[in-house]
């Protein structure tokens, strides 16, 4: 899991954690006064749309997917940059005391505490945002594999028991 600096407001940092851009934009409410949040979750967003394409590509050279490997390689110049930008613009901001952005990139024009994670394409076809919403009942009937499954498409740690898989799946619906 990935911890960030971040400023607060009045001067100093924290280090944040998150698994992806919900769970640092859901740190961010929690922690309430960290400056510039939008500008913040942009530099998030940015991190993590090149970390899952980074992951992608060495995902690519251990199958020995030398195309597949070449093509996230290339893409992945151009992500570095614009997370390199992002990280400048909120550094920027945070030092000028400017102006946050005035929407959150998680979401339209959410409240910081109702942002959705960016449809992010795994390469699959499959996008983040499509995943479903899953009711207590149907966590609970799970299996360990099922629910690993299920960790996975939302982007958090399959690591542990099925105790420990299934509260964490509760924990991240919400339920």
């Amino acid at each position: 899991m990935p911890y960030l600096k971040l400023a607060v407001e009045g001067g100093g940092e924290v280090e944040l954690s998150g698994t992806n851009a919900e769970g640092f934009a859901k740190a961010i409410a929690k922690h309430g006064k960290i400056a510039v949040p939008n500008h913040a979750l942009t530099y998030i967003a940015a991190f993590f749309t090149r970390r899952t394409v980074h992951i992608a590509m060495q995902k690519a050279k251990q199958l020995g997917d030398s195309d597949g490997a070449a093509r996230h390689g290339a893409e992945l110049d151009a992500l570095e940059e614009a997370e390199d930008s992002a990280k400048e613009a909120y550094d920027n901001a945070v030092e000028s005391g400017g102006p946050d952005l005035a929407q959150n990139p998680l979401g339209d024009d959410a409240p910081l505490e109702e942002t959705k994670v960016l449809a992010v394409d795994d390469g699959a076809g499959a996008k983040e945002d499509e995943v479903p919403k899953l009711t207590k009942i149907q966590i609970k009937k799970m299996k360990p594999a099922e629910i690993k499954e299920a960790l996975k498409e939302r982007g958090l740690s399959i690591q542990g028991n099925k105790n420990d898989l299934t509260a964490r799946l509760l924990e991240h619906e919400g339920l």
